[in-house]
Formats: structure tokens, sequence, C-alpha cells
């Protein structure tokens, strides 16, 4: 999609638009940020195909693929892993002007605009985590950062994180059997407490 016509530039509004609610770091609120960005990445396809920019393969070499998501696995995804594929999007590269870097260029616009002023003026001191030399930034590196600070302002420590894994079964009733938001209350939970864990 050429985003310099009149159809382009609609279609990117459209995929960069902020979401219904602004991130402020806390436990709930980063929940509802994880869960509209999949929503998102989903409904204008980050997630899918050649030039999606949320999977990434963390197996190592001679290894099947093992790929990860961004959004639900961030804590298993090294940042080295992802800048070498963030890479491919720079000038001159495999993947330089492809889908990936406009789906790299909304995500961005769409991360930034979700962020409280608060938040945005603490992650401009990580600037240089998910900014190139060049001025180019990197959406799921940034992704990376905010997560690494919500994980560090989070209330919810290991202890507490162990303890929404350990019950589960209440949690399930909380949410009348709804598997999709268990699975993403889950996911959330264990991936902050690896996070924790290994201080990333």
């Amino acid at each position: 999609m050429d985003y310099t016509t009149k159809d382009g530039a609609n279609l990117y509004n459209v995929v960069s638009a902020p979401l219904k609610t602004k991130l402020d770091l806390s436990e709930s609120n980063t929940l509802v940020f994880i869960d509209q960005l999949r929503d998102r990445a989903q409904e204008v396809g980050w997630d899918t195909g050649l030039f999606q920019i949320t999977k990434y393969n963390v197996a190592t070499a001679g290894n099947p693929p093992k790929l990860k998501d961004l959004f639900t696995q961030y804590g298993q995804i090294a940042v080295d892993t992802i800048c070498i594929n963030v890479m491919t999007w720079n000038s001159g590269e495999v993947k330089a002007n492809s889908k990936s870097t406009q789906n790299n260029m909304a995500f961005y616009k769409c991360l930034k605009e979700y962020l409280t002023d608060e938040v945005y003026l603490r992650i401009l001191s990580h600037q240089h985590e998910y900014m190139d030399q060049d001025g180019t930034y990197h959406a799921p590196l940034l992704y990376k950062s905010i997560m690494h600070l919500a994980t560090i302002d989070s209330k919810a420590t290991s202890a507490v994180l162990s303890n929404n894994l350990y019950n589960l079964d209440t949690k399930m009733v909380q949410l009348n059997s709804n598997i999709l938001e268990f699975h993403l209350y889950f996911s959330t939970n264990y991936n902050q407490l690896l996070k924790a864990q290994r201080g990333s």
C-alpha cells in the first residue's frame, strides 16, 4: 500500500490511530494496553504474512523455528533478536521501503499517541533503545522499552504475579470462563513474572 496516495493516507490514519485508553503503566491499564494493541495488530495485519512485525524466531541456529509473540511473550524475546529483524527494514536492506517499514511507522505512531504525557516523557530517556543513529524509530523496540517500564513500575511484584498464577481457577470464575480473556490474563502475568525474575 502506497501511503502517499489518498486511499493509502486514509488507511494509514486508520492503522495508526490512537487506542481508546492512554497508557499510564498501572497494572490493569497495562493489561488493557496489551489487549487493545493485539486487536489492532490483528485488524490491520501487523501480525501476519511475510512483512509481519510482531512475531520473532527465538530458536537457536540449526533448530526448527520457534516463534514468539511480541504482545504476549515479550519477556521471552531478546532485544538482540528484535534488532536483527528490524535492521532488515533499513535503507539498502532486504525489506527497506516494504510493508514491514509501513507497518513499523503505523505501529510507532499508534504507540506514541497512546502514551500519557508523563509516560511519554519517561520513555524519551530510553530513546536510544528504540531509535537508530539516523533517527529511524522501531516500534517493536519501543514496545519492549515500554513494557520494561511497566514491569518496573507495576505493584505486581514477583510474589503477587506468582500468586495470580497460583489462583487461576478463581480468576476463571471471575471471568465467567471466558477463554480468550483468561489466556490473555495468564500470558500477561506469566511474561511479567519471567521479565521480573530476569531483571530485563
